[in-house]
């Protein structure tokens, strides 16, 4: 099943029995319904999970400073924190972007201390170190949570566009990191170091485009040049390689679990699927218009089963059209349902032009339906709307040269009032901020409410 979402799908989690998906709030998976349990405010934004202790919940987090502000639990309820909890939901340390000097800035709540790191490339946040990767990921420096420098390690500097999206996670495996560290000459590598020292352990040399890294358990699996290899963690070894029976060798990843692997590829707009024992091909998924894989984020595999971030394959959709495959972890299912990338049924919609002079307005309106999916789909289709007929860097084939920058949603009377408009209220703040590099002639994009006169 494909669920679609008004923001993109940064992760998947199993947190108590229940699979939690964040994308600009929480939502619940409950069976094949999705449930929203949290929407974030326009000014917040997520700040990661916080699964150290109970309560487990979400981090929210001011976007300018990145400073984490409180806590909701997994339920969308804002947690009791004593100063010690919020202390801790920070993990002990936060950090801050200083967009004038460009430079990154650690902080630790418990020796006070600030570190500037002069060259940001990524924070890696584990549970007893803080991993900072700058110059091209060639200069590594390992933190505890007092800010005490443990150890740094200068590799070769490698240039390298592998380094982002699916590439470039870092892996924590027994007494190891393990990850990509760039191509020197003609050959890429992968590597292990240990943590306590930062001393290299084992390296993995090898010809061809490296797309994905993933760890499995005692393996680290990888995505070349089309196939799929994995390797023993414990020695770097290569275990096996598998053709993924894909021509193009760009944006693909490769992931997997106990029973089955997955190998998804944005050209082709497809997920095949292999079970694990004996590499036997169990079947090919095509993903339906206007959907392709995210080919900047990892699909995650877990527990109860394989979640597949998506977003508009066409330019024009690049900030507004996302969804998420599921699949159940089930192979008898992949084996016999055709239908596994169906599209999860949404409410009717009616769009009407207005003309005002010589310009045009439009009108949206959805079928009177559950307010929870009401909310979610009045967001998707206005965006839907505004990628196809407004003006924004890459445009679509269909703008309107007369429209005039306002969008009216007209909501049934029964939403008019009370806490369900204040959150369609809360709806139109964050539509809008999305719209704001959208524009209509010389007009920047506004989404108003319109009372419904039925």
């Amino acid at each position: 099943m494909i669920y679609r979402f008004p923001k993109p799908v940064l992760d998947v989690r199993d947190i108590d029995g229940r699979t939690l998906i964040l994308s600009g709030g929480l939502y619940e998976l409950k069976g094949n319904h999705l449930q929203t349990v949290l929407k974030l405010d326009p000014d917040k934004i997520s700040g990661g999970w916080q699964l150290s202790e109970k309560p487990y919940g979400l981090k929210i987090s001011n976007p300018d400073t990145l400073e984490v502000e409180g806590l909701v639990d997994s339920f969308g309820e804002v947690a009791e924190l004593t100063e010690e909890h919020v202390k801790g939901i920070k993990s002990d340390c936060y950090s801050i972007f200083d967009e004038e000097e460009y430079k990154e800035i650690l902080i630790s709540n418990l020796s006070d201390k600030r570190v500037e790191i002069e060259s940001p490339g990524s924070l890696d946040w584990f549970s007893d170190c803080i991993l900072s990767r700058s110059d091209s990921y060639s200069n590594i420096q390992c933190f505890n949570f007092q800010l005490d420098l443990k150890w740094n390690l200068t590799l070769d500097d490698s240039n390298d566009a592998s380094y982002f999206g699916p590439c470039e996670k870092v892996y924590e495996y027994k007494h190891m990191f393990i990850f990509y560290a760039g191509v020197i000459n003609t050959s890429r590598r992968v590597i292990a170091i240990d943590k306590n020292s930062g001393g290299l352990l084992w390296e993995y040399k090898f010809e061809g485009i490296l797309t994905s890294i993933h760890q499995f358990k005692e393996l680290t699996c990888l995505a070349v040049s089309g196939k799929m290899r994995q390797l023993d963690s414990n020695s770097g070894c290569l275990v096996s390689e598998i053709d993924s029976g894909f021509e193009e060798a760009l944006f693909q990843t490769f992931v997997r679990n106990e029973n089955l692997l997955y190998f998804t590829s944005y050209i082709s707009a497809q997920v095949t699927i292999f079970r694990s024992d004996n590499s036997e091909k169990l079947g090919v998924i095509d993903l339906p218009e206007p959907y392709s894989t995210n080919r900047l984020q990892l699909p995650i595999c877990n527990g109860s089963g394989f979640y597949l971030p998506l977003c508009g394959k066409y330019p024009h959709q690049i900030s507004t059209t996302y969804g998420l495959l599921s699949l159940k972890n089930d192979e008898t299912l992949i084996l016999n349902s055709s239908a596994l990338a169906e599209l999860e049924s949404k409410p009717d919609s009616e769009v009407i032009i207005q003309r005002q002079g010589d310009k045009e307005e439009y009108m949206l309106s959805l079928q009177e339906v559950d307010f929870d999916v009401f909310e979610r789909y009045f967001e998707i289709y206005v965006l839907e709307l505004a990628s196809n007929i407004a003006s924004q860097t890459f445009p679509s084939d269909h703008v309107n040269p007369k429209f005039n920058g306002k969008i009216f949603i007209e909501i049934p009377n029964k939403y008019s009032e009370g806490e369900v408009r204040r959150k369609l209220e809360k709806s139109v703040a964050r539509l809008n901020q999305q719209l704001e590099y959208f524009s209509a002639v010389s007009n920047d994009i506004e989404v108003s409410l319109l009372q419904s006169n039925a």
